[in-house]
């Protein structure tokens, strides 16, 4: 299977979900979704840019490594403490808000 960039194929209206995703380095991750396109996502400029005593633990590489994907989104900690919506991370920002 040739996984494409969101830059090599058109985007089709589909239901966009998160079926993979993969530790690169520091607070960097890529994450694979249902289109077979993929985005590299740098989560680290979020975690300084908005500091939060519920997430500024995953600011510890050991403990940010420790995601799960869970319904086509990715989360880390049990209940959920860090957690992008998954258009957000298919359009690599972070900061937005998106309706289902």
């Amino acid at each position: 299977m040739h996984i494409m960039t969101k830059k090599q194929k058109n985007i089709n209206k589909v239901f966009i979900e998160v079926v993979d995703a993969k530790y690169i380095e520091k607070h960097k991750i890529m994450v694979f979704f249902n289109d077979n396109t993929y985005q590299t996502i740098d989560i680290g400029k979020f975690l300084k840019k908005y500091p939060s005593p519920i997430y500024n633990k995953y600011r510890s590489i050991e403990l940010f490594k420790q995601f799960y994907i869970d319904n086509g989104n990715i989360f880390w900690g049990e209940n959920a403490d860090l957690c992008f919506h998954c258009l957000g991370l298919y359009n690599n920002d972070l900061t937005s808000e998106y309706d289902y």
